[in-house]
């Protein structure tokens, strides 16, 4: 009757280790459908920052220091976006770490 018992327990302690090996992906993969449409709000920000250098290019024939600043802090923000996308890194974007 033990070896049965023992067996049971075995059987469900593996189910468990399997229930939190599956926990922290769940978790990581809701984290990236935050990520996703975050990163996909940053293009859209992105292409308007673009569209408004051009036009101070075009009329005020030098760069906005500010708009390009912005643009190389949100590229850099993109960068971190996709390695924590493509699980290239752990590390967060900005609101969870410093705006750089």
């Amino acid at each position: 009757m033990t070896d049965t018992n023992s067996t049971l327990n075995e059987g469900a302690q593996a189910s468990d280790a399997q229930d939190r090996g599956y926990r922290p992906a769940l978790i990581r993969g809701a984290w990236m459908l935050l990520m996703l449409a975050l990163f996909y709000a940053a293009q859209m920000i992105m292409i308007i920052a673009a569209i408004l250098q051009f036009g101070w290019l075009l009329f005020a024939k030098e760069e906005n220091e500010r708009i390009a600043e912005f643009g190389d802090k949100l590229a850099n923000w993109m960068a971190i976006a996709a390695r924590y996308l493509t699980v290239a890194g752990d590390a967060k974007p900005f609101p969870w770490t410093d705006w750089k």
